[in-house]
Parts: structure tokens; C-alpha cells; sequence
């Protein structure tokens, strides 16, 4: 199946019972469900992604930090969206105690390998549980707005657990 936004936007339309999207509207935003869903559809991605190290969002980066008093500071990158996992430079030792602040990752080592979840990793590799998951999710978000019923909203979610 051919991913896109459109489709995952319709699929969620599709569960509240409302109307499907062109491209045209969609792009366009000239209806409500396409303005709410444009609005929502970051939000319910970046919800289920967080909630699982999914193998298709996962991205091994190496830093090189800079020294900070007694700890090396790293720069997360932009595109990350948690940490999975830290180990020290070249398949080395798990570190496990490090901490985070903004977008760096403090602890006691120069070089380290991040293991981190992308924010927008790329759709085409979007396991089907997952877009299943992104559906109910943002059907469940958008069920308030375009149904205006919030039982709806509880029976989408309880979908997902």
C-alpha cells in the first residue's frame, strides 16, 4: 500500500464516519476535518511513537561531546524524538546513567553511540500495526471536533491499549 498522510487522514475519517479527503481539499485545508486533521496528525504520530522503540523509527548516531565540569555534553539530533539506548563509542559498554536536558545528553563519556526514535521517520517504512495505531489515534483526537462525542473518543482509545 502506497503510505501518505491523505490516506492515514481518511482511514481515521473513515472510523468517525465522516466524509473521505481529496488531495486538493486536503492540501487546500477547506473543510473542518481537514483543518483537524492537519492540526492532530503530528500530535497522534509522535504519541505512538513514543509509546514503543519501533525497529522502522530507530537511528543510531555518534557524538562527539564537549566537556561541561565534570561531564561530557552531547547534542541531540533535531530529528530525535527520545533515546532508546546509549553505549559508549564503537559497540562499547551500555552507559546507563546519563541525563537529558533540552535537545543534549549529559554524562561521563567523550564519544557515545545514541540509539534515539525519529520524529518523522520515513512513511514508506511505517509498520502496518504502527499506521493502525497512528489511525485510532488520531481518529480518537479528532472525534471531539468533528463528532462531538466523547464516548467515541473513549472507545477509539480504549481500541489502542
Amino acid at each position: 500500500m502506497n503510505r501518505t498522510e491523505l490516506n492515514i487522514v481518511n482511514f481515521a475519517l473513515a472510523k468517525l464516519g465522516q466524509p473521505l479527503l481529496s488531495e486538493e481539499v486536503y492540501t487546500a485545508q477547506s473543510v473542518k476535518s481537514a483543518r483537524i486533521a492537519k492540526l492532530f496528525f503530528p500530535e497522534a504520530r509522535e504519541h505512538m511513537l513514543g509509546r514503543h522503540p519501533w525497529s522502522f523509527a530507530l537511528e543510531l548516531f555518534q557524538s562527539k561531546g564537549e566537556r561541561t565540569g565534570h561531564l561530557w555534553a552531547h547534542n541531540m539530533p533535531e530529528e530525535s524524538l527520545r533515546v532508546i539506548s546509549v553505549y559508549t563509542h564503537r559497540g562499547g559498554d551500555k552507559v546507563d546513567k546519563f541525563t537529558i536536558a533540552g535537545r543534549r545528553l549529559f554524562c561521563h563519556y567523550a564519544e557515545i553511540d545514541v540509539t534515539c526514535v525519529l520524529k518523522d521517520p520515513v512513511m514508506a517504512y511505517w509498520d502496518p500495526l504502527f499506521v493502525d495505531c497512528v489511525v485510532l489515534k488520531l481518529a480518537s483526537l479528532m472525534a471531539g471536533s468533528l463528532c462531538e462525542s466523547p464516548q467515541l473518543e473513549t472507545d477509539l482509545l480504549s481500541k489502542l491499549e
